[in-house]
């Protein structure tokens, strides 16, 4: 798991939910992205669900507001290769039930 977590009421129980990137990394090339869901059941975290972020798009923030997950990543266009990043996506994410739901994104250009 990485830096950074986000925690706030995505479910609506007014309970303390979490959002965690995690970084799977094979030992290869790829270094996959995912952000990871937490609700809060009696104080303890218990697994909601998880959103492929894509390979080589590392996170940047996350947060929770209003229900809503906002995850910040760098990522690329659709012609690019996979090494080059050159966009930051703002993308925002609600659940509904237990699957969650990009509501929109933003992309601004990007230079490391």
């Amino acid at each position: 798991m990485q830096q950074p977590r986000a925690i706030g009421d995505l479910t609506g129980d007014d309970a303390a939910d979490a959002v965690v990137p995690v970084l799977m990394d094979g030992g290869g090339t790829g270094k996959f992205w995912q952000i990871v869901m937490y609700g809060n059941i009696d104080g303890k975290p218990v697994y909601v669900t998880i959103v492929d972020i894509g390979d080589r798009t590392p996170v940047e923030s996350v947060s929770i507001r209003s229900r809503r997950a906002t995850v910040v990543h760098l990522t690329r266009p659709e012609d690019a290769s996979s090494a080059e990043v050159a966009v930051r996506r703002t993308a925002v994410y609600e659940l509904s039930g237990s699957r969650p739901v990009e509501t929109s994104h933003t992309d601004a250009p990007y230079t490391p």
